[in-house]
């Protein structure tokens, strides 16, 4: 079979970057068997181009904040989530950019690649594999509960995925977004992983699906556990600064009120008080 020597070039080193990725983990995974306090953490974002302000605060932000806080036994792998990425349309040329983008941004908000392994999900081919696996034992009915896939295509909470109107919208990969995300988790048996309230029914959904394989196959894969990261803290000082805005503006609208009602009155107060 002929291939074209630029593409023999990019699967070359597509192949390199695997096996030094693989070995890392390997060697990770090894050192975790030896020591039964030490701690695996896991976690992934989307290349979705420029982070905003959000994913910052969310997470970004938090993964610095573990990495220098963080034991030195502690091992720390952070993912760019690409095959998540195109559960939903995207254009070729732009994810590669955003790929290199998001890369750029997580060594700029000071992540350490001799301290965390930073990777691309899709050089570990052995996500793809598990999700597999776990796929012939996820419930289709567990998956129809969750939020993610209704949320993408702006459905009610109690939409149907066998629904004639649904099924047209929905594909199999957005549908089954839970399983991968169990997949990336399990493969590199992170014990904690930090998430915010809205995958916190994804990682149940991991937990559980570890705990049923296991069952099954004996223990094999690590139930993990939640660090919540959310955006409480700064969700609350948004609310706490809009309710002291409207109160300013209750205020002044009530002053404006009273001088359009008597203006001779606020006249005379304010030469009193002068």
């Amino acid at each position: 079979m002929l291939v074209r020597p630029r593409f023999a070039r990019a699967r070359k080193n597509q192949f390199r970057c695997s096996i030094r990725v693989a070995r890392r983990l390997q060697s990770n995974i090894s050192t975790l068997s030896t020591t039964n306090k030490s701690r695996v953490i896991f976690s992934g974002i989307q290349p979705t181009g420029v982070p905003h302000l959000g994913n910052y605060l969310g997470a970004l932000q938090q993964w610095v904040k573990l990495q220098n806080e963080a034991s030195k036994d502690t091992h720390l792998i952070y993912s760019i989530v690409d095959l998540h990425a195109i559960t939903v349309p995207q254009d070729a040329v732009n994810l590669r950019r955003c790929k290199r983008e998001m890369l750029a941004t997580l060594l700029a908000i000071g992540l350490d690649p001799k301290r965390s392994t930073i990777f691309m999900q899709s050089s570990v081919p052995e996500h793809a594999e598990l999700m597999w696996i776990l796929s012939c034992q996820a419930s289709m009915g567990y998956l129809s509960r969750m939020t993610q896939w209704k949320s993408k295509l702006d459905l009610p909470e109690n939409a149907n995925p066998l629904a004639k109107n649904t099924t047209t919208k929905l594909k199999l990969g957005l549908f089954s977004y839970p399983v991968l995300q169990a997949a990336d988790i399990l493969v590199h048996r992170a014990s904690h992983v930090p998430v915010g309230h809205d995958q916190s029914q994804h990682l149940e959904f991991a937990r559980e699906i570890a705990v049923g394989f296991n069952h099954l196959h004996g223990d094999v894969l690590v139930p993990p556990e939640t660090l919540l990261c959310g955006l409480k803290f700064h969700v609350t000082m948004i609310i706490q600064l809009t309710f002291r805005t409207q109160l300013l503006l209750r205020e002044s609208w009530l002053l404006i009120s009273r001088r359009r009602r008597c203006p001779s009155r606020t006249r005379v107060q304010s030469q009193e008080s002068c």
